[in-house]
C-alpha cells in the first residue's frame, strides 16, 4: 500500500490511497476521530524551540530595527529579511542543541552570486575584527554560500542579539549596494 509505514496503524503519509480512505475501507473509527487521529498524526511532526533558543529570538526581537525583523518561526532556525534584497539573501540564526550553540550567519541560498559571495570573502578580516565574541567561516552547503559562527548557548541572550545586530550594521550596505547595482 502506498503511503503506509510498517510497523505502524497511523503514521500515513497524506497521499495515495489517504487515511480517510483507509479508514473507510477497514471500518476503523468514527468521523470525529478520524479528526482527531489527523491533529494527531500533523502534530507529531511539528517540534518546539527550545527555551534558551526562543529567549535569544525574542530578545533580538525587542533591540532590532524594525526593517530587520525576524520573518519565519520554525523550531531550529529563523530568518532575517534584507530590505530590497532577494529573499535568498538573508541573515540566520540556527540552533544546535547537540553541541549547545547558536549559530549566526549571513546565508545566499539558491542562487549564485560569485562578486558578492567573493566581496564577503574579501572582507572577512574586518567583520572579524567588527563583530565581538564570535569568528565567521565561509563554507558551501549543498551549493549555498554561508558565512556562519558559533556562540555558546550559555552566553546572555543580549551578547547574542547584540552580535547578530553587529553583523547586520558590518554587512547590509555591502550586500544592498550590490544588489541595486544590477
Amino acid at each position: 500500500m502506498r503511503g503506509f509505514i510498517p510497523g505502524t496503524r497511523w503514521k500515513w503519509k497524506l497521499y495515495g490511497i489517504g487515511l480517510h480512505a483507509h479508514l473507510r475501507k477497514n471500518k476503523g473509527p468514527e468521523k470525529e476521530n478520524d479528526e482527531e487521529k489527523v491533529i494527531k498524526m500533523t502534530n507529531r511532526n511539528k517540534k518546539e524551540s527550545r527555551p534558551v533558543f526562543d529567549t535569544v529570538i525574542q530578545t533580538y526581537s525587542s533591540m532590532c530595527d524594525d526593517k530587520f525583523k525576524i520573518r519565519n518561526k520554525a523550531s531550529n532556525y529563523r530568518q532575517i529579511s534584507i530590505p530590497g534584497v532577494n529573499k535568498d539573501i538573508h541573515y540566520e540564526f540556527i540552533d544546535i542543541p547537540e553541541k549547545g550553540k547558536i549559530e549566526i550567519g549571513l546565508h545566499i541560498e539558491k542562487i549564485r552570486k560569485p562578486q558578492l559571495e567573493r566581496m564577503v570573502k574579501d572582507r572577512i578580516p574586518d567583520i572579524n575584527r567588527s563583530v565581538k565574541n564570535i569568528m565567521f567561516d565561509i563554507t558551501l552547503k549543498r551549493g549555498d554560500f554561508r558565512m556562519d559562527g558559533q556562540v555558546d548557548q550559555e552566553l546572555p541572550s543580549e551578547d547574542i542579539a547584540q552580535i547578530m545586530i553587529d553583523l547586520i550594521d558590518t554587512t547590509h550596505d555591502m550586500i544592498s549596494g550590490y544588489e541595486r547595482k544590477k
